[in-house]
């Protein structure tokens, strides 16, 4: 009698040969998951310049206009501030602006002494003039604007904090908030309009503690240089004395070493 004809080898044949095959649609499985989740996490930094591809193909034909949205103004400032964006309009006649749809021509949203959207800069205007100036010469991606006031030691102080997008740091040619996210500060009028953050370190949260006139902030640093931002990239602990008059971030380390 054959292998192939006794029942027992037979079987244990196509046992194995199940086997090998549930390995290779497993180890397939992984892959494709794996192919996946990189595609998932794109870079939020590249550190070398994209060359620009050539595309024969007729592209769409868009025209922005830019708005402004009516005046906030947080409680005990004497600034109105307007925030301005763009709508983009292709050949379809349909808005594309991320932050505006066909029928929401608002970029942002006021709530208590805070400003949040998507929206490029700010025009401020004091409340008993006409003129008005903008926050930045640059365009920018904003998209919270906040109000921190403390009276220590006989010491007031008033500021805004921003986070924002100011460089395409991903090179997608369009700054948003898939870049780098920065923290500044201005004056309530907008002037002296600073940044917090060292260059290529990202965000990742801030507290204002009142009580002390500091602020503090923390960021991570791609140093791995993968181009993303992950547990086992850096990171880093500021604080900020907003009541001394030339206003810098000084780095500390709470866990210590």
């Amino acid at each position: 009698m054959s292998i192939f004809t006794n029942p027992f080898f037979a079987n244990a044949i196509v046992g194995k040969s199940r086997n090998l095959l549930k390995i290779c649609l497993f180890g397939s499985v992984l892959f494709v998951f794996s192919c996946v989740k990189k595609e998932d996490e794109p870079a939020k930094v590249i550190y070398t310049p994209k060359t620009p591809a050539v595309n024969s193909e007729k592209k769409s034909i868009s025209k922005k206009s830019q708005w402004a949205d009516l005046p906030v103004q947080f409680d005990g400032c004497s600034y109105l501030m307007f925030p301005i964006g763009d709508i983009t309009k292709n050949e379809s006649g349909h808005d594309v602006s991320p932050s505006i749809t066909e029928t929401n021509f608002t970029m942002s949203n006021a709530t208590h002494n805070e400003l949040t959207g998507a929206f490029s800069n700010l025009a401020f205007q004091h409340k008993d003039s006409m003129s008005y100036h903008l926050l930045s010469a640059k365009p920018l991606y904003i998209q919270t604007v906040s109000l921190i006031e403390t009276l220590v030691q006989k010491k007031k102080m008033t500021g805004l904090i921003y986070t924002l997008s100011d460089v395409d740091t991903n090179q997608d040619g369009t700054l948003s908030a898939t870049d780098i996210h920065n923290l500044y500060w201005s004056s309530t009028s907008g002037k002296n309009f600073q940044k917090l953050t060292p260059e290529l370190e990202e965000l990742i949260d801030w507290k204002w503690m009142a009580s002390t006139g500091y602020l503090y902030f923390r960021t991570v640093k791609d140093t791995n240089k993968n181009g993303t931002f992950d547990p086992e990239d850096q990171a880093h602990y500021y604080r900020v004395n907003m009541l001394l008059g030339d206003v810098h971030a000084e780095e500390f380390n709470p866990i210590g070493n």
